[in-house]
């Protein structure tokens, strides 16, 4: 009887320990191994035909080099922008999930496609995450963007540099705002705080979502009058051009 006893809670510890129920990261179906159950992972869309040469948003087919915004805009400040998934389906769910429920877990979903994304740019020199604005940062207590900036930068070796730029500007929620809009929003909205550290050195910008690409466009403008010679962005997620 006592071994049995024993027994049972030495199971029990070892079930704490390793436990052997994984559940989905976005519906907590219980599942055998992995992060997404088959039904969600069925609604993963992977961004990997007919990319924009410059943001790699989709393009309507082989033959275009430029998407339908690329080719309504002349110029970026940005030199490439890559990104994995399209922000649809279980994606957006999973960033959702990772900005507005506290679930940090999400990044190792995404940092080991972010990381193949990333073997694909040019080398850089410094890597940052899109910073948040203090008054965010004291509601939320975390940053989307850091995390997934950490967990990459944990795979290939590197260090995050959350020291050089800053985001002086609240400038709240962008979702319900247009292309034109998000661009005035976002405005004079960084500052760089050691242009010795970034005068002539490339830099990797790591965010969540490239949506209209306001926001690293302004980043990458600020970085490079304080000196920087090339700008990218690397982000888990981009959205599908939209008028």
């Amino acid at each position: 009887m006592a071994n049995n006893v024993f027994q049972k809670i030495g199971n029990t510890f070892m079930d704490l320990l390793c436990p052997d129920k994984v559940t989905c990261l976005l519906c907590s179906k219980e599942i055998k191994s992995g992060y997404l159950c088959a039904e969600c992972e069925s609604k993963v869309k992977r961004n990997i035909k007919n990319r924009c040469e410059r943001c790699s948003r989709p393009t309507v087919s082989v033959e275009d080099n430029l998407c339908e915004q690329c080719k309504r805009q002349a110029t970026v400040n940005f030199d490439k922008v890559v990104a994995p998934f399209i922000y649809e389906g279980t994606a957006l769910g999973l960033i959702r999930a990772l900005k507005y429920q506290d679930r940090r877990d999400i990044v190792d979903y995404f940092a080991p496609y972010m990381e193949k994304e990333y073997q694909s740019l040019p080398k850089t020199d410094i890597i940052i995450p899109v910073p948040m604005h203090k008054a965010k940062y004291l509601d939320r207590l975390y940053s989307q963007s850091e995390e997934l900036c950490n967990a990459l930068c944990e795979r290939i070796d590197r260090k995050a540099r959350v020291d050089l730029v800053s985001k002086i500007k609240d400038t709240g929620t962008q979702t319900v705002l247009n292309y034109e809009k998000r661009q005035e929003n976002v405005k004079s909205s960084f500052r760089v705080l050691d242009k010795k550290e970034i005068k002539d050195k490339s830099v990797l910008i790591i965010d969540d979502v490239f949506t209209t690409g306001a926001t690293v466009n302004e980043l990458a403008r600020v970085l490079k009058k304080a000196g920087a010679s090339k700008v990218y962005a690397l982000c888990a997620c981009i959205a599908n051009y939209k008028v």
